[in-house]
């Protein structure tokens, strides 16, 4: 098994970490402009160089590589930079490694993506795609036959109901819930997100912020909005 080099850093790389401790896979250090020659360490991993210098294509062969930059909803640096660390992977044909925390329930039939992370505690129903460099965070329940795209975050205790298609970049913060409306499937376009603990029944546009304040209430559900 390939060592593992994280591409950026954020607060929660220790998930990630504590999933390559608990698959017994090396890290060999983070690759990140912010802190490569002012930062020894960061979460306790060495700062082993910068993705403006660092030669990808010389150590192609030896590493698997993992983002590790944040995908947070709340911070357009960090988006940018994640997509960053995305085109590189893609300029330079870069094998990611795919963390699955061993404490996640997945059935026969799915197909998970390179640079993924299925944290502790996630269900995956049969007949599910996950596109490259997608997060199913703890408690996150997926349905059987359900499309998620490249670069998602389903954050903890989110679901998503059968026969549903998340395309990319799509954000479901926590407790949020997706709903299968009527005999097809729900679609997400691309870089939506949906915030806290709404849950939504019907399909969402490409870019769309779906909250509960505000006047975007259409068809959406949710328990107490506080504004």
């Amino acid at each position: 098994m390939k060592p593992v080099i994280f591409l950026g850093t954020s607060a929660n790389l220790e998930v990630p970490i504590r999933i390559c401790q608990l698959c017994n896979i090396p890290v060999a250090g983070i690759i990140d402009s912010d802190y490569y020659g002012n930062t020894d360490k960061k979460n306790g991993v060495e700062i082993i160089g910068s993705e403006e210098t660092f030669d990808f294509d010389a150590v192609r062969d030896k590493f698997d590589f993992f983002i590790g930059q944040s995908s947070s909803t709340q911070d357009i640096r960090s988006r940018k930079k994640r997509l960053q660390y995305i085109e590189i992977v893609n300029r330079h044909l870069l094998n990611c490694a795919t963390l699955i925390h061993p404490g996640s329930e997945i059935y026969d039939g799915v197909e998970i993506g390179p640079g993924c992370l299925i944290g502790f505690c996630a269900g995956i129903s049969h007949h599910v795609t996950i596109g490259a460099h997608s997060r199913l965070d703890s408690f996150s329940m997926i349905g059987h036959h359900v499309e998620i795209g490249d670069n998602c975050t389903i954050h903890s205790y989110s679901m998503i109901s059968s026969h549903t298609t998340v395309k990319d970049n799509v954000v479901t913060m926590p407790g949020a819930v997706i709903l299968r409306t009527g005999k097809n499937h729900t679609v997400v376009g691309n870089d939506a997100i949906i915030y806290p603990k709404v849950t939504v029944a019907r399909d969402v546009d490409p870019g769309e912020i779906v909250s509960l304040a505000g006047t975007n209430t259409r068809r959406i559900y949710g328990e107490i909005i506080r504004l």
